[in-house]
């Protein structure tokens, strides 16, 4: 296998690894500590990609909070995976209608296919 190969591997074996943490709320800022930790970028893009958003919306996340300081108006942020679902919501609402369209015809697809 290539050096290329090799590394591409290694860099999925390690992104595995880091979802599989995330799953068991062992990255810092996801609420499981009495205290909120600043998340790291891979953390808010990691999060962002199992929301269903591209990485780019975890950069913009991450971004974002770090430039309020991690406050969520006035109050430090509490919970990292309230801020991601309410950050997905409004990233779906601004989606074209033409991937909502496909979305939907994805829904459809998939109750065809479960034959309901």
């Amino acid at each position: 296998m290539e050096a290329s190969g090799l590394r591409a591997v290694a860099e999925c074996q390690d992104l595995a690894d880091k979802i599989e943490q995330a799953n068991n709320g062992q990255l810092p800022g996801l609420g499981t500590n009495k205290r909120f930790e600043r998340p790291s970028l891979d953390t808010c893009r990691l999060l962002a990609v199992k929301a269903g958003m591209p990485q780019a919306e975890g950069d913009k996340l991450f971004h974002f909070y770090e430039s309020k300081g991690w406050k969520v108006g006035n109050q430090p942020m509490k919970s990292l995976n309230s801020a991601v679902a309410g950050w997905a919501s409004r990233w779906r609402e601004r989606q074209p209608a033409q991937h909502q369209a496909i979305n939907a015809s994805e829904r459809e697809a998939e109750r065809i296919a479960r034959g309901k």
